[in-house]
Protein backbone atom coordinates (compact mmCIF):
# COMPACT_ATOMS: atom_id res chain seq x y z
CA UNK A 1 0.00 0.00 0.00
CA UNK A 2 3.21 2.42 0.46
CA UNK A 3 4.28 1.95 -2.92
CA UNK A 4 0.21 2.69 -4.40
CA UNK A 5 0.20 5.80 -1.97
CA UNK A 6 4.02 6.95 -2.95
CA UNK A 7 2.51 6.62 -6.98
CA UNK A 8 -0.30 8.59 -5.99
CA UNK A 9 2.10 11.50 -4.26
CA UNK A 10 4.14 11.40 -7.59
CA UNK A 11 0.78 12.34 -9.40
CA UNK A 12 -0.35 14.82 -7.13
CA UNK A 13 3.55 16.93 -7.99
CA UNK A 14 4.46 15.56 -10.62
CA UNK A 15 1.45 15.69 -12.98
CA UNK A 16 -0.40 12.32 -14.35
CA UNK A 17 1.10 12.69 -17.97
CA UNK A 18 4.54 12.85 -16.41
CA UNK A 19 4.12 9.96 -14.49
CA UNK A 20 2.22 7.91 -16.87
CA UNK A 21 5.36 8.59 -18.84
CA UNK A 22 7.90 7.60 -15.83
CA UNK A 23 6.09 4.19 -15.46
CA UNK A 24 5.78 3.10 -19.28
CA UNK A 25 9.15 3.75 -19.16
CA UNK A 26 10.19 1.82 -15.84
CA UNK A 27 8.54 -0.95 -17.60
CA UNK A 28 9.77 -1.07 -20.99
CA UNK A 29 12.82 -1.57 -18.53
CA UNK A 30 11.19 -4.20 -16.41
CA UNK A 31 12.01 -2.14 -13.13
CA UNK A 32 8.86 -1.96 -10.95
CA UNK A 33 10.09 0.46 -8.33
CA UNK A 34 8.03 3.81 -7.44
CA UNK A 35 11.30 5.63 -6.00
CA UNK A 36 13.19 4.89 -9.65
CA UNK A 37 10.26 6.84 -11.04
CA UNK A 38 10.38 9.69 -8.36
CA UNK A 39 13.83 9.95 -9.54
CA UNK A 40 12.94 10.27 -12.76
CA UNK A 41 10.76 13.10 -12.34
CA UNK A 42 12.82 14.88 -10.06
CA UNK A 43 15.89 14.65 -12.76
CA UNK A 44 13.50 14.84 -16.16
CA UNK A 45 14.23 11.66 -17.76
CA UNK A 46 11.03 10.08 -17.59
CA UNK A 47 10.58 11.07 -21.65
CA UNK A 48 13.99 10.00 -22.30
CA UNK A 49 13.83 7.48 -25.26
CA UNK A 50 16.40 4.46 -24.77
CA UNK A 51 18.34 2.89 -27.98
CA UNK A 52 17.00 -0.37 -28.56
CA UNK A 53 19.66 -3.19 -28.34
CA UNK A 54 21.11 -3.71 -31.52
CA UNK A 55 21.23 -7.22 -32.47
CA UNK A 56 23.93 -9.16 -31.47
CA UNK A 57 26.45 -9.49 -34.22
CA UNK A 58 30.13 -10.98 -34.50
CA UNK A 59 32.58 -8.25 -35.05
CA UNK A 60 35.58 -9.91 -35.79
CA UNK A 61 38.56 -8.77 -33.63
CA UNK A 62 41.34 -7.06 -34.04
CA UNK A 63 43.45 -10.06 -32.36
CA UNK A 64 42.00 -13.12 -33.82
CA UNK A 65 43.82 -15.83 -35.19
CA UNK A 66 43.53 -17.33 -38.10
CA UNK A 67 41.30 -21.35 -37.62
CA UNK A 68 45.26 -22.75 -39.32
CA UNK A 69 45.86 -21.37 -36.17
CA UNK A 70 44.13 -23.95 -34.20
CA UNK A 71 44.82 -27.34 -36.09
CA UNK A 72 45.61 -30.01 -34.34
CA UNK A 73 48.66 -31.18 -37.04
CA UNK A 74 49.85 -27.95 -37.18
CA UNK A 75 53.94 -28.37 -35.49
CA UNK A 76 57.74 -27.19 -36.29
CA UNK A 77 60.21 -28.85 -36.33
CA UNK A 78 63.24 -27.74 -33.75
CA UNK A 79 65.29 -25.93 -36.20
CA UNK A 80 61.96 -24.05 -37.78
CA UNK A 81 61.21 -23.21 -33.62
CA UNK A 82 64.46 -21.79 -33.51
CA UNK A 83 64.83 -20.12 -36.66
CA UNK A 84 61.41 -18.21 -35.84
CA UNK A 85 62.91 -17.76 -31.76
CA UNK A 86 66.09 -16.22 -33.61
CA UNK A 87 64.03 -13.87 -36.18
CA UNK A 88 61.89 -12.21 -33.49
CA UNK A 89 64.37 -11.79 -30.90
CA UNK A 90 66.47 -8.99 -29.90
CA UNK A 91 69.95 -9.33 -28.06
CA UNK A 92 68.46 -7.33 -25.59
CA UNK A 93 65.23 -10.00 -25.35
CA UNK A 94 67.37 -13.16 -25.14
CA UNK A 95 68.48 -14.14 -20.96
CA UNK A 96 71.90 -13.64 -21.12
CA UNK A 97 73.14 -16.82 -20.58
CA UNK A 98 71.81 -17.61 -24.25
CA UNK A 99 74.27 -16.90 -27.21
CA UNK A 100 72.40 -16.34 -30.73
CA UNK A 101 75.02 -16.99 -32.74
CA UNK A 102 75.26 -20.68 -31.05
CA UNK A 103 71.28 -20.53 -31.55
CA UNK A 104 70.95 -19.37 -35.30
CA UNK A 105 73.65 -22.46 -36.19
Amino acid sequence: MRQVYALLGLVKSGGDSRVEAGCASALDHEVVNVGLIGRMLERGTEATIVQPTLPGTVISGRFARDAEHFAVNHRRTGTEVREALVADATPSSLPADVDTEAVSQ
